[in-house]
C-alpha cells in the first residue's frame, strides 16, 4: 500500500507574500500621514459664521467653500499649528478655495502658523485689531484685503513676505506693527484723516504707498535703533502722514514724501545720538511740506556733537536729485527729558528750500560757558572753561574725549558746567609758577642785601676804647660766611577769572664775601628755595625747587651806596590737576623745569640823626628773565594737557626808607628797624598757558592772570649784634614783612640771619 507524501513548502512565494505585505503597510502610513493634518484640524465648511472651537485652537482650521464664503471668528484664543512647536510655515487656516473665506479675529490671539498660502489659495479677507485686542501673526499672512478694525493693534512676525493685495485699511486709530526683517505688500489707507500707525522694525518693508489721497495716516515709526546705531525701515510707495517718529533710525521711502496732507500740521521726532546716528528721513520723490513743520528733538545723556553740526532731518537720498516745498517754516523744539541747554536753529532761518529739512546746533551743555543761557549770570572762570570748552568741542572724537564731553552734556546746571570745564585748563598754580619763582628770586636778593646793610658793629653807639675801636674797624670790614633763611606765606584771593591760590616759599642762602678795598665788597652765595602753591577753588597743586646763585658787590665810599648782583636760578616743577565731576575722576601729573636770570641794583643814603637813629631812603631795579620748558601731563587720559613752552620778562622798580637805631646792651647790641617800600612793575606780564589736549585738539589759551602793578611793604626787625669786636664776630637777624596788593594779593614773610666769620 503506497502512502501520499506530503508537499514541501514554497519558500520563494512566502517571501514574495511578506514582501508585498510590508509595501502595504508602508503605503498605508505614508497615507495617514499625508491625511493626519487634515483629519486633525477643524473644519469651516460652506456658508455662515464658524466659531475657532478646541480642535482648531491645538490644530488649526481648515476652511472649504461648499456652497458658498464663510466666516471664521476667532476670540480671545490661540491657534495653533498641529501642536508642531516653532514651525510657523506650517498652516494655522487654510482655505479651499481663492479670495472666498473670510477671518476675523474679535480678541487678542497668536496665530502659531500661517493663515492662507503664499501660491494660494488666499483669503478674502482678515479683519484684526478690535478695540483694545493684540494679534500677532507668527506665520506668513496671504490675503486679498485686511483691515485693522479698532484700535488695536495688529503685529506681523514672520520673516517672510506677507501680502494683501488688495491693500491694508485702517477702520479706525489702530496699529500696524512690522517686526525685524518682516515683509508686508499693500498699500495703506486709512478711513479717517489723521488716524492709523504703521510700526517699522529693523530691516523691515513695506511695499506700498501709505496714506493715499487726503486721508493720512497719524503716525509712521521706525524701532529698533540704539545709541550707538540706527537701524533701516523702507516704504516702496508713495508716503502722506501727520507725525514720524524716527529715533536714532532711518526711513527710506521710495517715492513721495508728504507731511500732513501738506498742512502745518506735520511733525517729525528724532532723537540726536551723534553727528551721525540720528533720526532721519530719505525720500526719492520730491518732499511735500506746509507752510510750517515741527522739529521736536530729544538728545540721549550719551550724545556728543559739536556746535555748528548740520542735521539733514528730510532730504532726498544720495543720488535723487532734491525736490519739494520752499520756505516752510521749521521749528525746532527740545522735548522734555532733553538737556535744556541743547540749542537748535533752522537752515535756512527763512524756510525750507526744494523740500530739505535741516537744522543747526548752536548751542550744547558743553558749550554753555561761550554762549551763556539767557538770564544765567556764570562765575568769572567763564572765561577759563569758555577756552577748554571751545577746544575740547572741536577735539578728535576718541573714545576717551567723548566720554568727557559725554558727561558735561550730561549737566544741565550751567554753573556746575563751568567749574566742570575750568578743571580742564590748565590750574591756577601752573598758571602762577612764573610769578612764585619770580618772588623767590627776590627773597635771595633780600637775603646778601641785608648781610651787606649791616656789616657787624659799624653803627652801634657804644663806649669804646681807642684799641676797641680800632679793631671794630678794623674787624669792620673783613672777609666771612654768613647763612639765612626765609620764609614767604602769601595768598592771592580771586581777581577776575583767575581763581587764587595759597603759597609757602622757605629758602636758604649760604655766601662768602670779602672786600675789594676800603668802600667796595664782592660775594658768592647759593640758595635753595622749596615753594608750594595750592589752587584755591579747585584741587590742584605745584611744588617746585629752586637753586639759585648769586654774585652780589657792594661799593660804600661815605653814606652812599650802590649794591648790584647778578643771579641765575634753575627750578624743578612738579604738579597735579584733580579733575573731579559727575562721571569723570582723575589727575593729571606734570614734570618740568625752568630758569630765570635775574639782574638788580639799589643804590641809597644814610642819614644820621639823632640819638643814633638813621634813616635810608632806597631806590631799585630789578629785570628777570625767564623761560619754562613746555610740558605734557599724564594721567588724565586724551584731557591730559600738552602745555607749550612759557617765556616771560619781569622789569620791577622800588622806592622805600629804613629807619633803625641800635641799642647797646653790655657787650652786644640789638638794632631794631622799621621799613616800607613801594613796588612798581614796569614789566608786567600776563601770566597765561597755551595748551591743548594730548588726544588732539586746538590749541587755547588760558585767559591771562596780570598782577597787580603796585605792590606794598612794611615791616620791622630785630638784630642782635655780638659787638665784641673780637676775631669771631657774629650777627643774628630776624625780619617779618607784610606784603599787599589792590588785586586781593597778600603776603607773610620771615626772614632769619645767622652771619659771622668762621
Amino acid at each position: 500500500m503506497s502512502k501520499l507524501r506530503k508537499p514541501m513548502p514554497n519558500t520563494s512565494s512566502v517571501a514574495n507574500l511578506l514582501s508585498r505585505l510590508s509595501l502595504s503597510l508602508l503605503a498605508l502610513a505614508a497615507f495617514l500621514a499625508w491625511t493626519a493634518p487634515a483629519i486633525a484640524q477643524q473644519a469651516a465648511i460652506g456658508a455662515g459664521v464658524t466659531a475657532l472651537n478646541a480642535l482648531g485652537i491645538t490644530s488649526g482650521v481648515s476652511m472649504t467653500a461648499g456652497a458658498g464664503t464663510g466666516t471664521l471668528t476667532v476670540g480671545n484664543e490661540n491657534v495653533f499649528t498641529n501642536n508642531n512647536g516653532g514651525d510657523y510655515t506650517n498652516p494655522a487656516i487654510v482655505s479651499d478655495a481663492n479670495a472666498t473665506h473670510i477671518v476675523t479675529f474679535n480678541g487678542t490671539s497668536n496665530v502659531y502658523g500661517r493663515v492662507g498660502a503664499a501660491a494660494g489659495p488666499i483669503f478674502l479677507n482678515i479683519n484684526a485689531g478690535a478695540n483694545g485686542s493684540t494679534v500677532n501673526f507668527l506665520g506668513g499672512v496671504y490675503t486679498t484685503n485686511f483691515f485693522v478694525t479698532g484700535t488695536g493693534t495688529v503685529n506681523f512676525q514672520s520673516a517672510g513676505t506677507n501680502t494683501s493685495p488688495g491693500g491694508i485699511t485702517f477702520q479706525a486709530d489702530g496699529t500696524i506693527g512690522l517686526d525685524p526683517n518682516t515683509s508686508l505688500t499693500g498699500a495703506i489707507t486709512t478711513n479717517t484723516n489723521n488716524t492709523g500707525t504703521l510700526i517699522l522694525g529693523s530691516g523691515s518693508t513695506l511695499t506700498g504707498a501709505v496714506g493715499a489721497g487726503a486721508a493720512a495716516l497719524k503716525n509712521i515709526t521706525v524701532t529698533g535703533g540704539s545709541n550707538t546705531a540706527g537701524v533701516l525701515g523702507t516704504i516702496t510707495g508713495a508716503v502722506n502722514a501727520y507725525t514720524f517718529t524716527l529715533g536714532t533710525n532711518t526711513l527710506n521711502v521710495t517715492g513721495a514724501l508728504t507731511l500732513a496732507d501738506s498742512t502745518t500740521n506735520g511733525v517729525i521726532n528724532t532723537t540726536l545720538a551723534s553727528s551721525t546716528v540720528y533720526g532721519n528721513i530719505r525720500p526719492t520723490g520730491a518732499t511735500n511740506l506746509g507752510a510750517s513743520l515741527t522739529i521736536n528733538v530729544t538728545v540721549p545723556t550719551s550724545a556728543t556733537f559739536p556746535v555748528g553740526t548740520i542735521f539733514n532731518v528730510v532730504q532726498t537720498r544720495s543720488g535723487t536729485a532734491q525736490s519739494g516745498t520752499d520756505g516752510s517754516v521749521v521749528t525746532v523744539t527740545v522735548v522734555g527729558g532733553t538737556n535744556p541747554l541743547y540749542t537748535f536753529e533752522p537752515i535756512p532761518a527763512a524756510g525750507t528750500a526744494i523740500g530739505l529739512v535741516a537744522f543747526k546746533v548752536t548751542g550744547t551743555p558743553l558749550t554753555a560757558s561761550v554762549t551763556p543761557p539767557a538770564g544765567v549770570v556764570l562765575p568769572a572762570t567763564q572765561v577759563i572753561a569758555a577756552a577748554a570748552a571751545t577746544a575740547l568741542d572741536n577735539a578728535t572724537a576718541t573714545a576717551d574725549i567723548l566720554t568727557v564731553q559725554a558727561a558735561i552734556n550730561a549737566m544741565t546746571d550751567a554753573t556746575a558746567i563751568v567749574d566742570a570745564e575750568a578743571q580742564l585748563a590748565p590750574s591756577a598754580p601752573a598758571v602762577a609758577t612764573p610769578l612764585l619763582t619770580f618772588k623767590a628770586s627776590q627773597q635771595f636778593q633780600n637775603l646778601w642785601l641785608s648781610r651787606l646793610d649791616e656789616i657787624m658793629c659799624s653803627q652801634v653807639s657804644q663806649k669804646l676804647s681807642d684799641e676797641q675801636k680800632a679793631l671794630c674797624a678794623q674787624n669792620a670790614n673783613k672777609s666771612g660766611w654768613w647763612i639765612k633763611g626765609f620764609g614767604v606765606f602769601a595768598s592771592q584771593e580771586e581777581s577776575k577769572s583767575f581763581v587764587g591760590y595759597n603759597s609757602r616759599t622757605l629758602g636758604t642762602m649760604l655766601a662768602y664775601d670779602m672786600p675789594l678795598n676800603k668802600y667796595t665788597r664782592v660775594g658768592l652765595g647759593a640758595g635753595y628755595a622749596q615753594t608750594g602753591i595750592d589752587g584755591d577753588r579747585y584741587d590742584a597743586r605745584v611744588d617746585f625747587n629752586t637753586y639759585q646763585g648769586t654774585a652780589y658787590i657792594a661799593y660804600e665810599p661815605a653814606s652812599f651806596f650802590v649794591d648790584a648782583s647778578a643771579s641765575f636760578g634753575w627750578s624743578d616743577y612738579t604738579g597735579e590737576r584733580h579733575i573731579a565731576f559727575p562721571g569723570v575722576n582723575r589727575v593729571a601729573e606734570s614734570e618740568y623745569s625752568g630758569q630765570n636770570y635775574t639782574g638788580f641794583v639799589t643804590s641809597g643814603y644814610h642819614f644820621f640823626g639823632p640819638r643814633g637813629f638813621t634813616m635810608t631812603p632806597l631806590a631799585s631795579l630789578q629785570y628777570t628773565h625767564m623761560d619754562i620748558s613746555g610740558y605734557k601731563e599724564t594721567g588724565a587720559g586724551d584731557v591730559s594737557l600738552d602745555v607749550k613752552h612759557q617765556r616771560y620778562n619781569f622789569l620791577e622798580s622800588g622806592l622805600g626808607a629804613k629807619l633803625a637805631r641800635p641799642i647797646a646792651v653790655g657787650s652786644k647790641a640789638f638794632v631794631p628797624e622799621i621799613h616800607g617800600r613801594w613796588y612798581y612793575e614796569i614789566l608786567n606780564p600776563s601770566l597765561k598757558s597755551e595748551a591743548e589736549y594730548t588726544g588732539g585738539s586746538p590749541h587755547f589759551s588760558t585767559p591771562g592772570f596780570s598782577p597787580e602793578r603796585n605792590l606794598y611793604n612794611v615791616g620791622g626787625g630785630l638784630t642782635l649784634l655780638s659787638c665784641a669786636c673780637t676775631d669771631k664776630i657774629w650777627s643774628l637777624e630776624a625780619v617779618y614783612d607784610y606784603e599787599w596788593a589792590a588785586s586781593n594779593y597778600s603776603a607773610h614773610e620771615g626772614m632769619l640771619r645767622y652771619s659771622g666769620r668762621f
